[in-house]
């Protein structure tokens, strides 16, 4: 879930920082940056998956789950799948959307 959020930010800030000049990065560029965020969904996913299923959120340094409440609102599916949709990750979109029901 850090190398995500970390991944994340780091897109983001690059996003931020050459706002104006994005249609000068090459589609190379552009590429590789798009799979570096990919590879980073699967990470914190499978993360998730792995330690926390049906949980809130995944505590990263401890890998334990936490619910915000007494029952679990199921934050992390509700909150990745429209991330999954946008970066075409079909399969995990779908496994986030039949989570919450």
């Amino acid at each position: 879930m850090y190398k995500l959020l970390l991944t994340t930010i780091l897109f983001i800030y690059y996003l931020y920082s050459f706002g104006q000049n994005a249609n000068n990065l090459s589609l190379q560029l552009k590429k590789e940056i798009r799979e570096k965020v990919i590879e980073g969904c699967h990470h914190g996913w499978d993360g998730y998956k792995q330690y926390a299923w049906r949980s809130d959120e995944l505590s990263p340094l401890s890998k334990k789950p936490k619910n915000w409440y007494r029952h679990s609102m199921l934050m992390t599916p509700v909150d990745a799948y429209d991330t999954f949709v946008l970066l075409g990750m079909k399969e995990e979109a779908a496994e986030a959307k039949k989570t919450d029901t």
